[in-house]
Order: C-alpha cells, then structure tokens, then sequence
C-alpha cells in the first residue's frame, strides 16, 4: 500500500478479501471491490422521476424543495426534444458553463478530478442533441439562462450518487 503513493494514478492492487487499495488523484483509497450494475437510460418528464441516477425532480416553477442536494435552472426553449438521463458514451462532449467550445466530456472529468471509477455513475441529462447537464456538476453553455430566456426549467436533484 505504501508504494501506491509514489506510484501513479490509475494503480491499483487486490487486498484479498474483496478489498481493493487504489491510487486517484494523489489519494490512496482502500475499499470494498464494487460490482458493476449497468445503469439504465429514463426518459424524463415533469415532476418527479425515480432513475438510478437519484430522484429528479423537473418543473417550470421556481419552487425548490429544500431536501434536493443538486439544483439547475436552465432555458426550456433551447431544449431540442425529450430530456433523458444516461451514463457517459465514448466520444461524449460536453459545453461547459462559461465555455465556448464543446469539450470531450472525459477530459472534462480529468480536468475536474472525478475519480476514474466513479465517472460510469455519473447521469448525464441529455436532450436529442447534447449532454444539458452533468449531474452534481455543471450545465451546459447551450443551455444557460440569458437576457432573452423566457421559459425557465428547474432541474432538481437528490440523492446524487
């Protein structure tokens, strides 16, 4: 365990016992070896939504509840069809806020820190286009409320994992 320190990101070893130590991002983290669940792609609606991604609450209201942990207000005319929640794809981009070109959504969670092995549970909102919103994180550029935003839409999450 002492030689993941000096060791680089990404290393990892097998405790037995269904342990596994790790090196991420200059931390060394010791844990119970997780099993894959392959999290399912929910198409949204108004109200609340139960997806593996956590609770998502969507309304047109500016009436939050206080025990949601992850709130967005976003402009519901630059939404092109059905919102949806999903997990990352290869070659996925993303704009993020402030941003004025897409950006590979993994060198997005490098440049953030996200754990490598953390980024497959983490819900992307998606519309027929683009990646709106990256749960617990960030919205997307192209969707940002502006001077000329006249419908607003509240994306509320809890429960983030």
């Amino acid at each position: 365990i002492y030689d993941l320190f000096n060791s680089e990101s990404g290393k990892e070893i097998d405790l037995g016992k269904n342990m596994v130590a790790r090196k991420s991002y200059g931390k060394v983290i010791i844990e119970e070896k997780k099993s894959k669940v392959k999290k399912e792609k929910f198409y949204l609606e108004y109200g609340e939504n139960r997806t593996d991604f956590g609770d998502i609450f969507i309304s047109k209201d500016l009436l939050y509840t206080g025990s949601y942990n992850f709130i967005k207000v976003i402009d519901c005319d630059k939404i092109k069809g059905k919102l949806y929640v999903r997990t990352r794809k290869r070659g996925d981009k993303f704009k993020p806020l402030g941003m004025k070109n897409n950006k590979k959504l993994k060198d997005y969670f490098i440049d953030r820190k996200v754990d490598r092995l953390s980024r497959d549970e983490i819900g992307l909102i998606c519309d027929d286009e683009k990646i709106v919103c990256v749960i617990g994180m960030d919205i997307s550029e192209d969707v940002k409320v502006d001077k000329k935003t006249f419908n607003k839409l509240n994306l509320e999450v809890k429960n983030v994992l």
